[in-house]
């Protein structure tokens, strides 16, 4: 039996061995065959079409449409490509098509491998890999865009069988066919598009590694007619299942169809994707295809879809950006009416039963219950839909049946992109590779940080449950920086820069974030506040943030600190502010520099002399700041750090790294306020004063710089994209978005217009501030509402400062300001409102003559003539007139007096002495401060007695004089004794007590005023119906009583 195996084994091997010799031969003499016959002639010097060798692919690529209707689809996949062949009897639906659409492909580069073996290849059966870099050129006719499209073949350098550098290749394919040229003995291939050029690392393996492809790529076999990706070139193909190439009817038609909107049918919903809409002619596409197809041996044309996951991301985020844009605009039209309709809400929920009674009593309560929910549910509806579509963009960032399948976003970063590999040299090449790909994550974050819900969005792709799951693209790019920070020698040279490169801009958009969490992780409270995973934190708290810091020399000395005394923190913190000064932008600058002009205007002593109140400070009070320890001095990164006694404090000062400056400012802020806020002991319980002025000084400088330095980095980009943005928005296609009750309110193109030419860089500044305000107080005090409400009053004053500043720069209050303003105004009611003092007849004038009154007249408007019908008073304010700004600014100070205005009560304690205690809101250690006059009282009273002799009249004389040189001494040494000035957490008030004779006391009046911030006075009235300039103000108190 065995023998008999034997001869069949080597009768087996004979037979193999014959075989394989017959298919060199073959090979051989196809080789020579392909030498002899040209067949890869240019589709221009072809004659007829069977002698060109070159099969036509079309491109189209997978677009999201799912962002109409009032309930959008669950984030899934796409279907296959003959999902979407249009049957013309709208039978198609958008749960078909998965909330897709077949579109033109976006700029980038398409990689074709094609399969093998090929038998006509001989030797080269295995077959090419095919780069093709798409450019299309964009032209208008008629009004309508189009575009030219033009593939440009790629290939090795001559004489090369590596990757290291492509070129275009000779001849027409070197300048580009309309589709891409396949030769025609290729049947199957794999393909991809991306947005950026691959590596080399990744062509390579994508040419040499079939199981790579076979799990990373399309595959498409061309001579196939059920293929998921393929289909015939056909012109009812191009006209029924591309958007760009049907009938302008016909286009979205499926997604039209959610839209209840009779108006709406003839938009073009193509205007609010990335790229627009284009109007491509089908007969044209054909006749270049017709010219190369051989009909005699029934040669065809494909067209091939695309993944595009990136594109998705894009396409989302404009719908995101666009409702953003939509947002701020309706507020920044309607900003008269919201701001004073808030203040109006917030007293009528009052538990004063007295303030509620005037509102019922002043206010038109029939306009207020039809009106205030008709310009309030758009805001809603608007945040909801935000809501919703971000919803989308985490599920395609990190969802188990989306993100890691292919044509996910996770599948298409860790196939496409090597960040994650690790490699025995890490290249140049491997260094631009990586700042590619944080280049484009970067674009794919950063949107998300201008808006609240775009923040927690963030908050939850990078700390929330999935973001450890191998399935979220944040865990990619976590993963890919670590690794790529981790190999020998990438701190050098060239290396180093393209790397650098690549960490600043990812921190740049997830900085201020990344240093919240490295803080507030260690805190009780945080755990209780935020519902994000403890080892997705975790990853970014021990392995993210100390690679990164340890690439670039620095370790954070984890439980070391500067210990400042008092004295030396004021310090710290004043040549902070002066050194940061120097760096902001000329607006902000000119912006201070009228605010100091303008306070000139105003007379009085100031009470407190921070300068020397701080430098007086000696006490045991220690604050704590974080030490860093910078390790390689010699990658010159242009650091500057803020030194204690030779030591290195984490305080960055100055870096040539904006996106690690950020982390580093942010990282402080939080340190600081965190040990300042949070007893160690009793987590929940805010320390008392005196902590609670450390932390707000910090709060007010080192925020408020963080800001400002973001907003100064937005400045024009940030214009130029709104303007780009506000074009859409101005489109019919972009009212699709909006609800019934939204799209009436859309806003008008002229309108548009001035709103973004006049005050979105002030609105820019406003993201920021909002930033850092919702980072800020995302860690707030838990369930302590009153000390939550003082972190509050803290940011308010930052945003409104800020507004008049940029005002004053400017010498006009734009819609832009007018927000920055309002917004920060609303903030600070919350801590101040339960403690007011209401003089109830200026009360109830100012409600009967406001926005919402119910008085004949409208004051604030005109003394003269009746009050308009509500319907009118909306059309004035939409035409951006100067009157009407001036009575809204006039009006909003009416309601801040009431607000945020401090009280003196004036008391006798029976013992001889007369106590003054002013009650100060929005207190901030080392800014705030009250000025005062001592005054006569006969002269402030207006009355001089004409019976009184000489002596008396003399004696009246020096007693006033005595008593006001009592009062300067007295008020000067409680301002420098800190037990005189309380401060009471419950209502966010801050108290000064000051003691006077009481024999002395009648013989003067007081006249002062406060200023809670260098530029903003209270209180501070303006006359009715004049500009709101300081020469047309009134100000200040005598006594108790208002000037």
């Amino acid at each position: 039996m065995d023998s008999v195996d034997s001869i069949f084994t080597k009768t087996g091997e004979a037979v193999e061995t014959a075989s394989e010799k017959a298919k060199q031969v073959f090979e051989k003499i196809v080789d020579e065959a392909q030498a002899r016959m040209p067949h890869q002639l240019d589709m221009d010097t072809v004659v007829r079409p069977c002698d060109a060798n070159i099969r036509p692919i079309y491109p189209v690529r997978y677009a999201y449409m799912n962002f109409f209707g009032d309930e959008l689809l669950s984030a899934q996949l796409p279907p296959p490509i003959s999902a979407f062949i249009d049957p013309y009897d709208d039978s198609l639906s958008a749960s078909v098509l998965r909330g897709y659409s077949i579109r033109m492909p976006r700029a980038g580069w398409i990689y074709v491998k094609e399969e093998g073996p090929i038998k006509t290849r001989g030797s080269q059966r295995d077959g090419k890999l095919l780069i093709f870099k798409f450019s299309p050129e964009i032209v208008t006719l008629e009004g309508k865009r189009g575009m030219v499209t033009k593939y440009t073949k790629y290939e090795q350098k001559a004489g090369s069988s590596a990757w290291e550098e492509i070129h275009p290749a000779s001849g027409t394919a070197g300048l580009g066919y309309p589709f891409l040229a396949m030769d025609k003995d290729v049947t199957k291939i794999s393909i991809v598009y991306s947005e950026v050029k691959l590596s080399k690392s990744i062509l390579k393996k994508m040419d040499n590694d079939k199981e790579f492809r076979r799990n990373a790529m399309q595959f498409v076999d061309l001579d196939s007619e059920q293929s998921d990706y393929a289909i015939d070139a056909k012109q009812e193909h191009f006209d029924g299942l591309v958007e760009d190439f049907k009938d302008p009817e016909r286009q979205f038609q499926t997604y039209k169809k959610q839209l209840s909107d009779p108006a709406l049918q003839s938009a073009d919903l193509g205007d609010i994707s990335i790229d627009g809409s284009f109007f491509m002619n089908s007969d044209m596409e054909m006749r270049y295809i017709d010219s190369l197809i051989c009909p005699h041996y029934k040669d065809k044309a494909k067209i091939v879809v695309l993944n595009d996951p990136v594109g998705y991301q894009r396409d989302i985020l404009m719908a995101y950006m666009l409702l953003n844009l939509w947002e701020l605009n309706y507020g920044v039209t309607n900003i008269y009416p919201l701001t004073i309709g808030n203040f109006i809400e917030i007293l009528s929920s009052s538990k004063n039963e007295e303030i509620k009674k005037y509102v019922e009593e002043c206010i038109h309560q029939e306009n207020w219950k039809t009106w205030w929910p008709k310009l309030t549910i758009p805001i809603n509806d608007i945040k909801n839909k935000k809501k919703d579509i971000l919803d989308l963009y985490n599920h395609f960032f990190e969802g188990g049946m989306i993100a890691g399948k292919l044509g996910g976003l996770t599948h298409y970063f860790k196939n496409f992109f090597s960040v994650s590999d690790k490699k025995d040299i890490f290249t140049e090449d491997d260094a631009r590779e990586f700042a590619e790909f944080c280049i484009l994550y970067n674009e794919l974050m950063e949107p998300l940080k201008h808006s609240e819900e775009g923040f927690l969005a963030m908050e939850s792709i990078i700390a929330g449950p999935l973001a450890i799951e191998e399935n979220s693209a944040w865990n990619v790019a976590l993963n890919g920086i670590v690794n790529s920070l981790g190999h020998d020698g990438v701190n050098k040279g060239s290396i180093a820069k393209f790397l650098n490169r690549g960490v600043d801009i990812i921190f740049s958009a997830v900085g201020n974030l990344l240093a919240r969490l490295f803080v507030f992780t260690t805190e009780i409270s945080y755990k209780g506040i935020l519902h994000l995973h403890v080892l997705s934190v975790k990853q970014i708290t021990h392995k993210l943030v100390p690679n990164v810091l340890e690439y670039f020399g620095l370790e954070i000395k984890q439980g070391q600190y500067a210990e400042l005394t008092e004295k030396e923190y004021y310090k710290f913190l004043k040549k902070v502010e002066d050194y940061e000064n120097q760096g902001l932008s000329g607006l902000f600058k000119k912006g201070v520099a009228h605010v100091k002009s303008g306070s000139k205007k105003f007379f009085g002593k100031k009470v407190f002399d921070w300068s020397n109140i701080l430098d007086g400070y000696n006490n045991n009070l220690k604050i704590k700041i974080p030490l860093i320890k910078l390790k390689r001095p010699e990658l010159n990164l242009n650091f500057k750090l803020f030194y204690y006694l030779n030591k290195p404090t984490g305080y960055v000062l100055k870096s040539s790294l904006t996106g690690l400056d950020l982390f580093m400012k942010s990282y402080v802020l939080y340190q600081m306020t965190s040990m300042s806020r949070f007893d160690k002991n009793a987590p929940f319980n805010a320390n008392r004063l005196p902590y609670y002025y450390v932390s707000s000084y910090a709060n007010t400088i080192l925020g408020g710089l963080i800001a400002a330095k973001g907003s100064s980095a937005i400045g024009g980009d940030f214009l130029k994209v709104t303007a780009k943005l506000a074009d859409k928005l101005n489109r019919p296609a972009a009212r699709a978005l909006l609800n019934s009750i939204s799209r009436k309110l859309m806003l008008e193109s002229a309108v548009m217009t001035r709103a973004v030419n006049g005050g979105l860089i002030a609105t820019g500044f406003v993201s920021g501030v909002l930033s850092y305000y919702d980072a800020y107080n995302s860690f707030g005090f838990g369930n302590n509402k009153e000390a939550y409400s003082h972190v509050a009053i803290g940011t308010g004053s930052i945003m409104m400062a800020v507004g008049w500043s940029i005002a004053l720069a400017t010498s006009e209050v734009t819609f832009g300001i007018s927000l920055v303003i309002a917004l920060g105004a609303s903030l600070m009611l919350g801590g101040t409102f339960a403690a007011i003092y209401f003089n109830w007849v200026d009360f109830k004038t100012l409600l009967k003559n406001c926005f919402w009154g119910n008085g004949e007249k409208y004051a604030f408007w005109s003394t003269d003539e009746d009050r308009k019908p509500l319907e009118e008073q909306f059309e004035k304010i939409k035409k951006v007139e100067k009157g009407v700004n001036d009575s809204y600014v006039v009006e909003m100070q009416e309601f801040l007096n009431f607000f945020t205005k401090p009280i003196l009560k004036i008391e006798n304690n029976k013992q001889g002495k007369i106590i003054y205690k002013f009650i100060l809101p929005n207190f901030k250690w080392g800014e705030s401060n009250i000025y005062h006059e001592v005054i006569p009282s006969t002269l402030s009273d207006g009355y001089s007695d004409p019976d009184a002799s000489i002596v008396e009249r003399s004696y009246s004389r020096y007693c006033y004089s005595v008593a006001k040189d009592k009062f300067n001494k007295a008020i000067n040494i409680a301002s420098k004794n800190r037990e005189n000035l309380i401060y009471d957490e419950r209502s966010g008030l801050t108290t000064l007590t000051v003691e006077v004779e009481e024999k002395y006391s009648e013989y003067m009046k007081v006249f002062w005023y406060y200023k809670p911030t260098k530029d903003n006075v209270s209180p501070l009235h303006y006359k009715w119906g004049k500009e709101p300039t300081l020469e047309n103000a009134i100000y200040g108190y005598e006594d108790e009583v208002l000037c």
